[in-house]
């Protein structure tokens, strides 16, 4: 009997061994384009990729012939790109990303392939630019932006991905440039734009992301030099100029045309009515 189960055991494994081989693939150059094991027609274990120029692309384990473990990917630098790790092909757990200098681009988190919890967001020089919260691969909660000179540039609130009440945005000199709100990722309600000096340069109304009713401009005095209606970001309505606080002409628009202009008050309280103004 010991030798009838010495030829079954053998023939096994040379059955088990005919179904595993090491594959090699080429580009039309004759390069190779990728190299590691085939069992049973499925990539399993060490898988190298290439560029055509023969530099490592990306790297990492199968099983099954899905992404199964670590994985590292590469610039034609040969810089690292990204790593972390695949459960069945999909991103799981912790994860980073660089630039091509080597210098951390992000990191964070994934839950089934989806970004979830803090991450931390790099410029080129390894300053931080933003932290971001995610659920389900959409941003929620509070997030603030950052200039490469490490000032804020905006902060305010996610909701399911979409931009949401209250955002303040600044100039790259740390003064405010914009506030207002959001709803569903547009402006909406009334909103305050700023210059580099801090000085205020406009105000007025959005609605779905669209300016609408009455605009303000001021000068550099922080006086009003003109006001307009406004529909879906044109001029349509009146539009009032001003100089030294006092009314010096007036026009009237139509989907962004000019259609009449007054250089007197007389004139123009004769023509119009005073509650079109409103």
């Amino acid at each position: 009997m010991k030798p009838l189960i010495t030829i079954i055991l053998f023939l096994t494994v040379l059955t088990t061994n005919a179904q595993k081989e090491y594959a090699i693939n080429r580009f039309h150059s004759g390069n190779v384009k990728s190299h590691g094991w085939i069992d049973n027609k499925k990539k399993e274990a060490h898988w190298v990729y290439y560029y055509q120029d023969s530099l490592v692309k990306e790297k990492g384990t199968y099983k099954n012939n899905l992404k199964n473990g670590f994985w590292k990917t590469f610039y034609a630098n040969q810089s690292i790109k990204s790593e972390g790790e695949f459960n069945q092909n999909k991103k799981e757990g912790y994860w980073k990303t660089f630039h091509n200098n080597g210098k951390v681009e992000s990191k964070g988190n994934y839950l089934n392939n989806k970004k979830e919890g803090f991450w931390k967001n790099y410029n080129k020089n390894g300053h931080l630019t933003s932290i971001e919260k995610f659920a389900n691969n959409l941003q929620t909660g509070y997030v603030t932006n950052y200039y490469d000179n490490g000032k804020i540039s905006s902060k305010g609130h996610y909701k399911n991905g979409q931009k949401t009440d209250f955002w303040t945005y600044f100039h790259t000199n740390g003064k405010r440039s914009k506030f207002g709100s959001f709803l569903n990722d547009k402006e909406t309600n009334y909103w305050h734009y700023y210059s580099m000096e801090g000085l205020l340069q406009k105000e007025g109304h959005y609605i779905e992301g669209e300016k609408i009713n009455w605009w303000l401009f001021y000068d550099s005095k922080e006086q009003i030099n003109h006001k307009c209606q406004l529909k879906n970001n044109i001029k349509s309505g009146y539009c009032l100029m001003y100089k030294n606080k006092k009314l010096t002409s007036a026009a009237k628009f139509s989907a962004g045309k000019n259609i009449k202009e007054w250089t007197d008050l007389a004139s123009f309280k004769k023509e119009n009515k005073l509650s079109d103004l409103k």
